[in-house]
């Protein structure tokens, strides 16, 4: 459980872990400023229009969650209010709502720590709860220690005369999140800062809390310095809170092998580097030895409040138990602009040009390429270890709390079928806007993250979701003494009630290797075998240089086999009405890919620069509707919204509720 101990620690690690799951971001580090010093009018909305503009440009889809025409609203809005001078850190404010506006995480100013810990040093006070939200109820769940009349687990009412969420949803604009769940997850255990950056500095709240007994009542709750808070700590009752930075291996009863790996990342003081992985696989390695030799056949890995890090270690560690071949993602996509481009040559620079290094792939990669175009990054497969193996039952438990590598290390054990998930929904998303950069503001000198990278789960599932496990074990109220979700998640090994879902891979197929070298968005509600059209066309999306519609014609009610040719690849040639996102010559468009859409009798075009002929409808109408959406997702860059039906029965259909938001692009090109 979050406690208001656990600020610092997630000021220092979240950030960093993020980042490290990112694949190929970089810390993001500029000048300090000093405290004192304030940013001219003229600086402020020259760097604000900068920090619009630089977002437009580099971010993969910045009007992935939020319409254009809000987003504009937005930032006049905000630009409108630049009246007077700010500092460094009112500034950072200002433009992280703009950039949190946009409900992508990786798209984000880091807030002011200088200035928070140069305000706690100075013996500064703040918000001294941390509060929990669940649906629609907020609850105290931390920080009560040596306060009368508030207990952990009390609703929470209001605060200074306005609903408890209302009060929290000004701190939460200031959270770069994908979703409110995500949101309340970081607010949680960030509460203090993120209260001192909207709020300022308070003596007092006025709390209104239910308590345990159903009454309501009001406290006066003081504002607490940093001594405040480390006497509330030490006042509060025992409770149970898991060690985020442990590394545990032990047998359990029964059998059952117990693995908490910590931090995908070496964070002990004498560590080479945090991103040396030596002493984690030497860890590693003697924890499955061990296992073994004791005789386990059932293996629980604990990835609850785990921050993340980075894929050279989680991967030795899924190697151990995989029984084929494996990747993190289904699809890896970066869109190029000058800011990736400009943050990967400093990057490739600062290691000597290795030749070897991510960022000399990202470098070749980027070459000749225009900005806005889409580029497939590829990631490689990783074997399996040689034998021995463990080759028992697998389970991962995880959290509200698991963040960036962790939810990948979940989501390859869901989806190829490696284990069983257990515990709470994670808050961070399994496909996400990531691989994060940064460019630096002219005036201020403020760094500016930003994704350039759409990454899929490697089921393809590009909801916007969490890993959502297979059997939900729900989080104890606050101020639990025991481990109690560990507890139930034993019990559930215990009795084989979890063996089932690792039985069924969420993978398009079990011996069906998923392509990285595809552009193409898959479908967000379903995973399955890539239809003929998906296969032959996104085989060369790289050589393509625009995505466009050709025509939504309405298709004849023939038969089956009618249906089966209207499919193909058909020369046509680019004419002025066609619509394209590339600023590429139309004219070096040759050949489009036609897909009838089946069931709704739609046809739509991929323009390429070759053909790919030979595409054949599946026969079924089932597999034909599975193929519709396939082929809908190859218009990328059009954005459209496609409806369609999955049901087996009847030869027209009425479209249904499956919609798939295709995902923008603005170019592609060879």
């Amino acid at each position: 459980m979050p406690s208001s101990s656990l600020l610092t620690r997630l000021l220092s690690v979240l950030a960093l872990a993020a980042l490290a799951a990112c694949s190929g971001g970089t810390p993001m580090r500029e000048a300090a400023t000093p405290p004192a010093a304030t940013i001219p009018v003229d600086a402020l909305r020259a760097d604000f229009d900068a920090l619009y503009a630089g977002l437009q440009a580099a971010h993969f889809d910045l009007y992935a969650r939020r319409d254009r025409a809000d987003y504009d609203r937005r930032f006049f809005e905000l630009r409108a209010g630049i009246d007077h001078p700010l500092t460094a850190a009112q500034a950072r404010v200002l433009f992280q709502r703009l950039a949190a506006y946009g409900n992508v995480a990786h798209a984000r100013v880091d807030p002011p720590s200088d200035a928070w810990e140069a305000f706690r040093t100075g013996g500064g006070k703040s918000f001294p709860l941390a509060l929990r939200v669940d649906g629609d109820v907020v609850r105290v769940a931390g920080g009560s220690g040596g306060l009368d009349g508030i207990a952990l687990g009390d609703r929470i009412e209001s605060i200074d005369g306005e609903p408890a969420l209302r009060w929290l949803g000004r701190v939460r604009a200031l959270v770069s999140a994908d979703s409110d769940y995500m949101a309340w997850a970081q607010v949680e255990t960030r509460l203090p800062l993120l209260a001192w950056l909207e709020f300022g500095e308070v003596e007092r709240f006025d709390v209104v809390v239910t308590g345990a007994d159903g009454r309501e009542r009001g406290v006066s709750v003081p504002a607490l310095d940093r001594a405040g808070f480390e006497a509330a700590a030490k006042a509060a009752p025992p409770r149970f809170e898991l060690d985020w930075n442990a590394r545990e291996a032990r047998m359990l009863d029964g059998g059952i092998a117990y693995l908490r790996p910590g931090p995908f990342y070496d964070n002990r003081p004498q560590a080479p580097h945090p991103w040396d992985a030596t002493d984690f696989h030497r860890f590693i390695d003697a924890a499955f030895a061990d296992f073994i030799a004791s005789g386990a056949t059932r293996l629980l890995i604990d990835l609850r409040a785990n921050p993340g890090g980075d894929n050279s270690f989680s991967d030795h560690l899924v190697a151990w138990f995989a029984d084929r071949p494996f990747r993190f993602t289904h699809s890896f996509v970066i869109r190029v602009s000058d800011a990736a481009v400009a943050a990967n040559r400093e990057r490739l620079e600062a290691q000597g040009g290795n030749a070897d290094s991510t960022s000399a792939r990202l470098a070749a990669a980027y070459a000749n390429q225009p900005a806005g175009s889409l580029v497939p990054y590829d990631v490689p497969e990783v074997a399996p270890r040689p034998p021995p193996r463990f080759d028992g039952e697998v389970y991962v438990l995880i959290d509200r709390h698991t963040y960036s590598n962790s939810v990948l290390v979940a989501a390859i054990v869901q989806d190829y079928g490696f284990g069983t998930l257990l515990g709470e929904e994670t808050s961070d998303l399994a496909s996400t806007y990531g691989a994060m950069e940064s460019f630096t503001l002219p005036n201020s000198g403020i760094v500016v993250g930003f994704p350039k990278a759409r990454i899929l789960r490697p089921s393809g599932d590009d909801a916007p979701r969490g890993v959502v496990p297979d059997i939900a074990i729900a989080a104890p109220p606050p101020g639990s003494t025991a481990d109690e979700v560990l507890a139930r998640a034993v019990a559930i090994i215990a009795t084989g009630a979890g063996r089932a879902p690792a039985a069924r891979p969420r993978m398009a197929r079990a011996d069906q290797k998923v392509s990285t070298n595809s552009a193409t968005m898959p479908s967000s509600r379903t995973a399955r075998s890539t239809s003929p059209c998906t296969a032959r066309a996104t085989a060369s999306l790289v050589a393509c240089t625009s995505m466009s519609w050709k025509s939504l014609v309405p298709m004849s009610s023939g038969s089956d086999s009618e249906l089966e040719s209207s499919r193909r690849c058909e020369p046509l040639s680019p004419t002025s009405s066609t619509r394209s996102t590339s600023s590429i010559d139309s004219t070096r468009l040759s050949t489009a890919c036609t897909c009838a859409l089946g069931p709704v009798r739609r046809k739509r075009t991929v323009r390429m620069r070759r053909p790919q002929c030979g595409v054949a409808t599946p026969a079924s109408s089932e597999s034909r509707a599975a193929s519709l959406l396939d082929c809908a997702m190859l218009l990328s860059a059009t954005k459209p919204t496609i409806r369609c039906s999955r049901s087996t029965t009847g030869r027209r259909r009425t479209p249904s509720s499956a919609i798939l938001r295709a995902t923008s692009a603005t170019s592609w090109s060879s």
